[in-house]
């Protein structure tokens, strides 16, 4: 294959190819020189960084010099995918006097109690997540946890003696509809804690 000049005539392909690769590569150290600069201006920056400071001068070079892109470019950042590395030991030595002080509060308050539980727990201090789903990893807490954390039998209980409490200061007569009003506790429930409102009642000096 040959290229016609007017005036020379025939001119084999591979002169008039030279002249045109001729142009492309000035280009290309143009445009090479460029990403140079820019990869000197802007160190720390990554490639994508890099290609949206200038997408022409990206794409040209992705196109028609890649693998002197690929050579002549920031390492690809490692993605850790939000991945950090978390000290057990010292996060259940934080959290544990954050728990007791939340169950102590609960147990002291004058308002209707609140069950005692990891999920509740958990919800007053912000880290209800980290409880349910890492509570293996946090031994202390753990089992302080086991110790305190209440069962629903326990926790009406709790309720019936809190209940009585506040009918006594109201002056109001420890009937046990009342008390289980009171309770919030439904007619179903008494068979299982019966003895214990007894007991309680007696403490008072009621039944």
């Amino acid at each position: 294959m040959y290229h016609y000049n007017a005036i020379t005539g025939f001119e084999s392909l591979v002169n008039y190819s030279k002249g045109a690769s001729g142009n492309d590569y000035n280009k290309r150290d143009i445009y090479r020189n460029e990403w140079l600069s820019l990869l000197k201006n802007n160190p720390g920056k990554g490639k994508t960084e890099l290609r949206q400071m200038d997408k022409v001068l990206f794409t040209w070079l992705y196109r028609n010099d890649r693998e002197w892109l690929n050579n002549n470019s920031p390492a690809k950042k490692r993605v850790n995918n939000g991945y950090i590395r978390v000290d057990w030991d010292s996060r259940d030595k934080e959290i544990l006097p954050k728990v007791e002080g939340v169950v102590k509060d609960m147990l002291n308050s004058k308002e209707k109690p609140e069950r005692i539980s990891i999920s509740r727990i958990g919800g007053k201090l912000g880290i209800r997540a980290l409880l349910e789903k890492h509570l293996d990893k946090l031994p202390r807490t753990r089992a302080y946890l086991d110790s305190v954390k209440e069962s629903d039998k326990d926790f009406r209980i709790r309720r019936i003696k809190w209940a009585i409490q506040e009918l006594e200061k109201e002056g109001q007569e420890l009937k046990e509809w009342r008390i289980l009003r009171k309770a919030g506790i439904r007619k179903e429930y008494v068979n299982s804690i019966i003895d214990d409102i007894k007991i309680s009642l007696i403490k008072f000096n009621q039944f």
